[in-house]
């Protein structure tokens, strides 16, 4: 719960939440209950191992 009410701090004042770590952590779940709260959409990337930083920026500036 302490995640959810951090990230949702986070939205409520920036907007903007990049979370990166291991999987299973609830990170995914945390960041949509929050966004929820806010009425906000999330927005995923799908990466992969061979996911290169060019690859980002083009990710980025299709999302943006």
């Amino acid at each position: 719960m302490n995640y959810v009410v951090s990230i949702e701090k986070i939205l409520a004042g920036d907007g903007h939440v990049m979370m990166v770590g291991c999987s299973g952590t609830g990170r995914r779940t945390s960041l949509i209950l929050a966004a929820l709260i806010q009425k906000l959409d999330v927005i995923t990337l799908n990466t992969t191992r061979d996911f290169t930083a060019r690859e980002f920026k083009k990710e980025l500036k299709t999302i943006i």
